[in-house]
C-alpha cells in the first residue's frame, strides 16, 4: 500500500463515506452535526490514538488489521464533518439542514461502513491496486477539502460564491491539483531530507 495502515484506513473511510453521504441525500447541506456525530468522531479518534500509543511503547502487539480500523472509523466519522463545512463556507444557497437526518440513513451508512472495511481485509491483497488508488484519491480529496475550506474561509471576496455544479467542479478541480502538488513537493523534499 501506498500509505501505512492507519492512514490508508482514514482515507478509504474518508472517500467510501463521502460517496455513501452523496447516494443517500443529494442536496447540499450546511449543518454541523449533531453532538452525538462528534461524541462518535472523538471516540474513534481516542481509540486510534490509544492503538497508537499502546502499540510505540510495545504494551500490546502492532496489527495492521487494527490499525486500519481505527484509521477507517475516524476517516468515515471524519465526512460528516467536513463536508457540511466546507459546504457552509462555499455554496451560497445551501440547505440549513444536518446530513443523515432519518434514522434509516443513519443505519444503512453504519452499515456500509462496516460492509467496506470487511471488504478491505478480505481483499486487499488481491486488490492492492485498486485499494492504493482509492486510498490515494481519498487523500487528495481529503487534502482537497481542507485547502478549499481555507480558501474559502479567508478569501471573503469569493466566500459563499458557488451557485452552480459546474463552478464546484472546477474548484474541486482546483483543490484536488493542489492536493497533488503538496504531496508531491512534501514527497520530494522527504527524499531529500533523508538523503542528509
Amino acid at each position: 500500500m501506498p500509505m501505512c495502515s492507519r492512514c490508508t484506513g482514514i482515507y478509504i473511510g474518508f472517500i467510501f463515506s463521502l460517496l455513501a453521504i452523496i447516494l443517500f441525500d443529494r442536496k447540499i447541506k450546511s449543518e454541523i452535526p449533531s453532538i452525538k456525530i462528534f461524541i462518535l468522531l472523538i471516540f474513534a479518534f481516542l481509540l486510534m490514538g490509544t492503538d497508537a500509543v499502546l502499540s510505540t511503547f510495545k504494551i500490546i502487539e502492532a496489527n495492521n488489521y487494527v490499525r486500519f480500523i481505527t484509521g477507517f472509523l475516524v476517516g468515515w466519522v471524519l465526512t460528516l464533518v467536513i463536508l457540511p463545512l466546507s459546504n457552509s463556507v462555499m455554496w451560497q444557497k445551501a440547505v440549513k439542514r444536518r446530513y443523515l437526518e432519518k434514522k434509516i440513513n443513519v443505519f444503512i451508512w453504519l452499515i456500509a461502513g462496516a460492509v467496506i472495511s470487511f471488504l478491505f481485509i478480505i481483499s486487499y491483497r488481491n486488490l492492492l491496486t485498486l485499494w492504493g488508488f482509492s486510498s490515494i484519491l481519498g487523500l487528495m480529496l481529503f487534502h482537497g477539502f481542507i485547502f478549499l475550506i481555507l480558501l474559502f474561509t479567508f478569501l471573503r471576496k469569493i466566500s459563499n460564491s458557488i451557485k452552480s455544479k459546474g463552478k464546484y467542479i472546477i474548484y474541486l478541480s482546483y483543490g484536488l491539483l493542489s492536493s497533488a502538488a503538496f504531496l508531491v513537493v512534501s514527497a520530494t523534499l522527504r527524499r531529500f531530507i533523508l538523503k542528509l
